[in-house]
């Protein structure tokens, strides 16, 4: 068999390895496909090893280890790729964050997605997120005594330096000729993409430091919010509107000359409601537990 040319450490997920993979041994010997992987691996479905890599199955760590000695996995490679596997299908942040934790332990992995993790870092520290505004502010220095004085937490030189540090090197901000800091573009936006682990955590931050801000002073803060009975196609309409409200503030901000204070937007709207099953809505009865009966 023709050992892989592939740089396994450069993925982040394994069902694409397995397509590649394959795809390089059916290159070299035709005989190779999700059929032949099946009958190697001595799977009664045929069709088993395809979902997986179609993401319409998962696959077992029993499975997965098997997989990875046909692929001629040397012993670290196969530790990784056990590790994508457990990236890949967990149940959970938690364990998203533990498995992520272990493929970061691969230095090639680490090394090659360098800017990648340093990226979720980002959105996961609140002093990078708040120096990268702070630097607009009309009276900011650059030192750990003025960044401590003007957040709720405390900030020693070493922390403030490595923040910068992180900052500078991916990009976010620059220094310009007489070495001051500023911003190479002006906002972040996280986008609508919440499948990111990064992400994820980022509005559970902020929506944590939203909830906080109801002991600020109400001339300092604005909250508000509802709850409404909408359609689908209303729905769509209300994202509009929002997505077209933070566009007007983009503009604004642009704009902005002589910042004084950081302050935090965040908006949500999602269901509290769940929906029908295509039974339930076609008007057959819902079963209530016995310990749901009054």
């Amino acid at each position: 068999m023709k050992k892989s040319q592939l740089n396994i450490f450069s993925y982040r997920d394994y069902r694409s390895f397995i397509k590649d993979r394959l795809a390089e041994l059916k290159a070299a010997d035709s005989k190779y496909s999700y059929q032949f992987l099946a009958t190697r691996l001595g799977i009664a479905s045929k069709s088993h090893i395809k979902m997986v890599a179609d993401g319409r199955h998962n696959i077992s760590g029993e499975l997965a280890a098997r997989l990875g000695q046909i692929f001629e996995l040397n012993r670290r490679e196969q530790e990784f790729f056990l590790a994508l596997v457990d990236y890949g299908q967990a149940a959970d942040e938690r364990c998203k964050q533990l498995a992520l934790e272990r493929l970061c332990s691969f230095g090639s992995f680490s090394k090659l997605h360098r800017l990648d993790l340093k990226q979720m870092e980002y959105y996961a520290d609140p002093l990078m997120l708040a120096l990268r505004e702070m630097v607009e502010l009309k009276d900011f220095e650059e030192n750990a005594g003025y960044v401590s004085a003007r957040l709720p937490f405390k900030v020693g030189a070493t922390r403030l330096r490595k923040a910068l540090a992180k900052l500078l090197e991916l990009g976010l901000l620059e220094r310009d000729a007489a070495g001051r800091l500023r911003h190479c573009e002006h906002h972040i936006a996280t986008g609508d993409d919440m499948r990111s682990l990064a992400v994820k955590t980022y509005y559970r931050q902020r929506f944590k430091e939203a909830a906080s801000a109801l002991e600020s002073p109400s001339d300092r803060r604005r909250l508000g919010g509802l709850t409404c009975a909408v359609s689908r196609d209303t729905y769509k309409k209300i994202c509009d509107i929002m997505e077209e409200s933070l566009g007007r503030i983009y503009v604004l901000l642009d704009g902005e000359e002589e910042a004084e204070e950081v302050y935090q937007l965040v908006t949500a709207f999602y269901p509290l409601t769940r929906p029908l099953s295509d039974e339930k809505k076609a008007g057959k009865s819902i079963s209530v537990s016995k310990g749901d009966k009054k």
